[in-house]
């Protein structure tokens, strides 16, 4: 029977029969009961649910993020996802150099929804109880560029409309000798990535949850990341 008395379902009775014939073992269930048959279930499973994490990997073009999250993917079979302001839907239909201010202005709208977007998917992701490594985060994208720090418009758009999007669990940033940089990417001049990396270490000295990484060896640059994802 699948009831054990007229109001409490036997839900371990109940699940065999789930198993057999689902539809047998709803016809014979009533919306309380069903209801209770899904709370129990996600009682059994909570060790599974909101157990996931949000890595989001910061840095200056050049310091390795990349990299470092394709070796994380390939050895670990993390979830990940780019942030960056690059690869917008909007970018391949209109040329925003040449845009006028109402197609500025409508290609601005549609990339923060597509940016909402993938902040809705990457929280799917970690209700699930995955552990997702983003490249780069919308949240201090424009923290990354010079221009952020030279123009009043950028650090206005930044407050207005970036600094409400949602935190991830721990932000990682990634910076490399100058020295190391210019190989890689030559058209960083020296005191623009000077500013961001001291701006960065300024920002989020000794905060909870933000970690700050040289990236001179990978070896030890991959240690100190799985050190930091798994700690609680």
């Amino acid at each position: 029977r699948i009831y054990k008395n007229k109001n409490k379902i036997n839900i371990k009775i109940f699940l065999k029969i789930m198993k057999r014939n689902k539809l047998y073992a709803l016809k014979h269930l009533t919306l309380k009961n069903f209801l209770y048959y899904y709370i129990f279930i996600l009682k059994q499973k909570k060790q599974h649910f909101y157990k996931g994490k949000i890595i989001s990997i910061l840095g200056v073009d050049g310091s390795g993020k990349t990299t470092i999250i394709n070796i994380l993917k390939k050895n670990f079979n993390y979830k990940t996802i780019y942030m960056g302001h690059k690869n917008y839907y909007i970018e391949k239909k209109i040329n925003l150099e040449k845009a006028n201010t109402l197609q500025k202005i409508i290609s601005f709208i549609t990339m923060y929804i597509e940016e909402w977007i993938k902040y809705i998917q990457i929280y799917y992701y970690k209700i699930l109880g995955q552990i997702i490594l983003t490249d780069r985060y919308y949240k201090y994208e424009r923290l990354l560029k010079i221009k952020y720090y030279t123009s009043i418009k950028e650090r206005v758009i930044q407050k207005l409309f970036y600094s409400i999007y949602p935190n991830a669990d721990k932000y990682i940033f990634l910076y490399v000798n100058y020295n190391i940089l210019k190989k890689r990417k030559q058209e960083i001049k020296e005191k623009e990535h000077k500013i961001i990396v001291e701006n960065f270490k300024k920002k989020f000295k000794n905060k909870k949850n933000f970690f700050l990484i040289e990236n001179k060896n990978i070896d030890d640059t991959l240690n100190k990341i799985l050190k930091i994802v798994y700690e609680k």
